[in-house]
């Protein structure tokens, strides 16, 4: 299509130019690998524009309402299980289309080659757009017909890695004007643009070495972003760009998500010091406390206040009925002990005869018997850590609170345990890889095979999210990528389609599913945490579709 005869400049088809015919002449443009004119294809386009401009300001329009309307209500919608399972998917959803975007370049790999035919998906420029990089942009919306297309594309790509570190740099400025307003728009910036940012800045540096029936190129090869040049024609400022964004989006990004891995653990590992207790009173009522494990390292920790430890206290009521009651549940503070009365939903009580919830000393053996009590367990820490967090960035003096957790209060309540977000930083780290293996014609698909592989068996191993749902998406999105990754390298239009639609399926699919105890938890808490300064007034209540909790003060009886 390209070429004529041999491939040089003169004899290239009409539009095409430079090594091996790759640029686009004047007055044409580039989109999804052709070059179309750009007078005539102006009618042809305008659907472009239409959709470009409507998807794009869709996801301004969302941003804008993420970023300076945060608690308002979309749709009516907020706060609902529907609201709050979107709010989770989306992001996953769209990064995944972001890498499978990525994974396209394995079309020109080795085994690509040998099939000896093109990989016909008209709907990839589009899906590649869903990375918001100007690389990605330009053919949608023509840049390269507004000024001279070599020029366009030269500055473009030198621009384009460049644009998702200015905007963070921006939130980071923000932060420092207003504290604890800019870490949650770094956190949003960096899910929607570090994976186009991240590839824009390994194409810039990726030169097309193999010509499309897979003979080395040689001195002919030339840049995959700049195709008017060799790869031995790389510019300083092309490798200056290179080496200070690629030292931005793999070491400052990553190093960023430490830092909050580290402050969570110091601020957080308090609550590794309690301990929550219990004692059958009768078959349906289970009486709970908290035990301090002395420290002479912190002398501070010694006793928990009263009002801090009746936040403890109702959190571990909420994690043992959302695992093993249903119906209305009446939970009763006094003192350092708290009451749950409710009706069992197990069968036998056998559950009931063993002696903590938060900690554990019984045989291994025994303990694996008991799945929903080792359940109680995880989600009785994750309430807990609520706890802190909401103490250390709502309740403490102004002066005192914690700004950056409680800009990154959002991401670290959406796992497990806060130490999960460990698993933020592996993401990035995959992404790095992604984008620079699928640059390897030759190992690029063993590569992108194995990191993706090992991530999904990661999520289905440790499942760090707090929301079941939001893990099995996770893994299927790895799984889908693993998919994405042979059917590219094989040049299989149907697979690659059916691996892009398979995590919609998946999260469509677990929209009908009941309610999971840690959803049930979750949304209970989020009701009662606000309520429990009114609780030495009134009684409070919160419930989910399943599940009603009713908290009050037990009357103290006369002595």
């Amino acid at each position: 299509e390209r070429c004529n005869r041999s491939g040089l400049a003169q004899d290239c088809a009409k539009g095409y130019e430079g090594y091996l015919c790759m640029d686009c002449s004047q007055d044409y443009f580039a989109s999804g690998g052709r070059c179309f004119r750009c007078d005539t294809s102006v009618d042809a386009s305008t659907w472009r524009w239409r959709a470009a401009a409507v998807g794009t300001g869709a996801v301004i329009a969302t941003a804008g309402v993420r970023i300076f309307f945060p608690r308002a209500a979309v749709w009516g919608l907020s706060g609902t299980k529907f609201a709050k399972e979107l709010k989770q998917s989306v992001p996953l959803l769209l990064q995944c289309c972001q890498v499978w975007a990525v994974l396209s370049a394995l079309a020109v790999s080795r085994q690509g080659r040998r099939q000896g035919k093109d990989l016909l998906l008209p709907e990839l420029p589009y899906i590649r757009g869903l990375s918001f990089s100007l690389v990605d942009l330009q053919g949608t919306f023509n840049f390269q017909c507004m000024v001279d297309g070599a020029a366009a594309r030269y500055w473009i790509s030198l621009v384009a890695p460049i644009v998702p570190l200015l905007i963070l740099l921006a939130c980071g400025l923000l932060e420092l004007l207003s504290h604890g307003s800019g870490i949650p728009k770094v956190l949003l910036v960096l899910s929607i643009f570090f994976v186009g940012g991240a590839s824009s800045c390994a194409k810039l540096v990726s030169c097309k070495s193999y010509d499309a029936g897979g003979e080395e190129l040689g001195d002919f090869a030339f840049q995959e972003m700049m195709p008017s040049f060799k790869c031995s024609e790389r510019a300083t400022e092309v490798w200056g760009v290179f080496l200070v964004t690629c030292f931005c989006y793999a070491i400052l990004v990553p190093c960023f998500l430490l830092y909050l891995f580290a402050k969570q653990h110091f601020v957080l590992r308090s609550n590794k010091l309690c301990v929550s207790c219990s004692n059958l009173k009768m078959l349906e009522e289970k009486e709970l406390h908290f035990e301090q494990i002395p420290t002479e390292e912190d002398s501070q920790l010694a006793e928990l206040k009263d009002e801090l430890l009746e936040r403890r206290l109702v959190a571990a009521a909420v994690a043992y009925a959302a695992v093993f009651l249903d119906g209305e549940v009446q939970v009763a503070l006094k003192d350092s002990t708290v009451t749950v009365e409710g009706q069992s939903i197990h069968r036998t009580s056998d559950l009931f005869q063993l002696q903590t919830l938060e900690s554990f000393l019984v045989d291994l053996a025994q303990a694996k018997e008991h799945g929903s009590a080792l359940r109680c367990r995880a989600i009785t820490e994750m309430l807990l850590e609520r706890c802190v967090l909401f103490e250390k960035c709502e309740l403490a003096a102004p002066e005192e609170r914690e700004r950056v957790l409680g800009g990154a209060r959002e991401m670290l309540m959406k796992y497990a345990v806060c130490q999960n977000v460990w698993m933020e930083i592996v993401l990035k780290l995959v992404t790095i890889s992604l984008v620079s293996v699928v640059q390897n014609p030759q190992a690029g698909l063993k590569m992108s095979l194995a990191v993706t592989l090992v991530m999904a068996t990661l999520m289905a191993l440790f499942r760090p999210y707090a929301q079941a749902q939001v893990n099995n998406l996770q893994c299927s999105c790895f799984i889908s990528l693993s998919i994405a990754a042979v059917s590219f390298s094989l040049r299989w239009p149907w697979l690659s389609r059916a691996s892009l639609v398979l995590p919609f399926l998946v999260a469509l699919a677990q929209a009908g599913l009941p309610e999971s105890p840690e959803g049930r938890a979750s949304k209970l808490w989020q009701e009662l945490e606000p309520q429990l300064q009114h609780l030495p007034r009134a009684a409070i209540s919160a419930s989910s579709k399943t599940l009603k909790i009713t908290v009050r003060r037990a009357e103290r009886r006369p002595t």
